[in-house]
């Protein structure tokens, strides 16, 4: 089945819901004394139409996303979660997309090159001091600290601030 291929336009429009809804990371957490390091690409949305897309164009190439389901709040819709941690997984979604990625470009080029090195590792290995560099850059592509102007500025005061935080 891996052999299928996606049509441009239908990676292109997933890239551009990765880049608006989605999470490309690696999360740490310590498994006794060692430090574990899980990769994620991860799409949120309230649409069950949007899940049933993304996994009628993601299935058929092998990229195996599981789907979750948040507990319901009172007044709040249904928010579903498609999410691949498996470093195989990851590599093949984020290989396909990264070319139509714009915000989040940054995030698959650096995950890739970390998924790539834990490929040429040994079982065992401990993280490398690069890869723990690309770790912390990582870490710095997903920090959320733009201050954006308050509402009521002039469209070029917002053109400006947001030109200024994307040099």
């Amino acid at each position: 089945m891996d052999n299928q291929q996606a049509k441009p336009i239908e990676l292109s429009w997933l890239a551009g819901l990765t880049d608006g809804e989605g999470t490309i990371g690696l999360y740490r957490y310590m498994n006794g004394k060692h430090l574990v390091l899980k990769p994620r690409f991860q799409i949120c949305t309230t649409s069950p139409r949007l899940v049933k897309r993304v996994l009628e164009i993601v299935e058929p190439l092998g990229c195996n996303l599981y789907v979750s389901q948040a507990e319901q709040r009172p007044n709040w819709k249904e928010r579903y979660t498609i999410v691949s941690t498996k470093h195989a997984g990851c590599e093949k979604i984020l290989s396909l997309l990264s070319p139509f990625l714009v915000e989040k470009k940054p995030q698959a080029e650096l995950l890739l090159s970390f998924l790539k090195s834990r490929k040429e590792a040994k079982y065992g290995d401990g993280y490398s001091n690069n890869e723990l560099a690309t770790v912390e850059a990582l870490k710095q592509t997903n920090f959320r600290g733009i201050n954006f102007p308050r509402l009521g500025e002039s469209s070029e005061a917002i053109r400006a601030e947001l030109q200024e935080a994307i040099l």
